[in-house]
């Protein structure tokens, strides 16, 4: 326990004489992730909209491999365009390449996460998905800032 203590003190001391560097290399609450949220927000609240209404006819897992592919769509537009400044130099169709991987890795974590919520914790289908659209949103965010929409100069603030 005591170990444990230090290791926090130490990292306490390390942020905290570090406030400036750290700060500027890895600025969490940047400009990107309010857009990304407000983005996200508004798409994925109309899709959780659609999924609830199709879900009363379709199976819950079915409704996410029909959505899924229609909100990477919107989602890359709408993040290409608004969330995240970024130029590259490979073009727009290796961007979405990276985009459409991506959003497969968030699609197989979306759907392990459905299926535990519903199957492991019996909980209702609906917050379920909520859920899992919460916590893949925070992957996909730094999955889209770190990897889909660089910069080519290799600036990891993008404000």
């Amino acid at each position: 326990q005591s170990k444990s203590f230090t290791f926090w003190i130490k990292i306490f001391y390390y942020t905290w004489t570090n406030y400036k560097s750290i700060k500027l290399k890895y600025k969490l609450f940047s400009n990107d992730f309010i857009r990304f949220i407000v983005n996200g927000s508004l798409f994925n609240s109309f899709g959780l909209l659609l999924y609830s209404l199709l879900s009363i006819f379709l199976n819950p897992i079915l409704v996410v491999f029909i959505l899924y592919p229609i909100s990477a769509l919107v989602g890359f537009i709408l993040h290409k365009n608004l969330s995240f400044k970024f130029n590259t130099k490979y073009g727009y169709k290796y961007c979405l390449f990276k985009y459409i991987f991506a959003l497969f890795i968030g699609f197989l974590i979306n759907l392990f996460l459905l299926n535990m919520f519903l199957n492991t914790f019996s909980l209702n289908h609906i917050i379920s998905q909520f859920i899992s659209v919460l916590l893949v949103a925070v992957i996909l965010f730094f999955i889209n800032k770190y990897f889909v929409f660089v910069n080519n100069d290799n600036d990891i603030i993008h404000d």
